[in-house]
């Protein structure tokens, strides 16, 4: 006959359950009698120590657990797509979420950029970020000088370490669509020359109801 063990632990740490702290616990194989004896103990005390088990005569093993949690990164954006002029650059923020089981450390904010493309990160290093927190960080994309009309994908990148470990984060993808900048000047030479055509029909017009 096989047994098969399994244990269930709560997602958050709390007083109990301290990551990185061992908990060590028995496993008992026990008769109808056996398992009488151990209720009474477990109604009389909060603990059993070793030599109450051994005092059982039932088969037992010592286990340790060590909680270690989980690291997991997240980036969020309200908006990962913008619309600019020519000449414009790009402001958003974003936040970067522990959303682990355990502490992130040493968390880098970088950006893979099209051609010539240069940002702007504030921090762009964080130097520890706890289970559930969130910190705020700016980042600015400013286009080269020249930068043509069309859409462009630079990426936001994350790498940080939780228990010595590197932690995977997924790239998020920025779209940035360059329209054309309005021509001002030629809007207004255009509206100009209307109006002054328009005028110069209605004085001709009156010129020539006169006649």
């Amino acid at each position: 006959m096989k047994l098969s063990l399994k244990l269930y632990l709560p997602r958050n740490a709390d007083e109990q359950v301290v990551i990185d702290k061992s908990i060590e616990f028995y496993c008992l194989a026990l008769d109808d009698e056996q398992s009488s004896q151990i209720n009474e103990l477990l109604a009389s005390k909060k603990s059993v120590g070793s030599k109450e088990i051994d005092d059982l005569k039932a088969g037992n093993v010592k286990l340790e657990l060590i909680p270690r949690g989980v690291g997991k990164i997240e980036v969020l954006a309200l908006s990962l797509y913008h619309e600019i002029k020519v000449g414009e650059n790009v402001n958003m923020e974003v936040r970067v979420k522990n959303a682990g089981t355990r502490r992130l450390d040493n968390i880098r904010i970088y950006t893979d950029l099209p051609l010539n493309w240069r940002s702007e990160i504030k921090p762009d290093l964080i130097a520890s970020l706890d289970q559930g927190k969130e910190e705020i960080v700016a980042i600015d994309f400013i286009p080269s000088e020249d930068a043509s009309v069309g859409d462009f994908e630079p990426k936001i990148r994350t790498e940080c370490i939780a228990d010595n470990r590197r932690v995977e984060s997924e790239d998020k993808i920025v779209r940035i669509h360059i329209s054309a900048r309005a021509n001002v000047l030629g809007i207004t030479l255009l509206v100009i020359f209307l109006v002054g055509l328009l005028v110069g029909i209605v004085v001709f017009g009156i010129k020539l109801t006169r006649r």
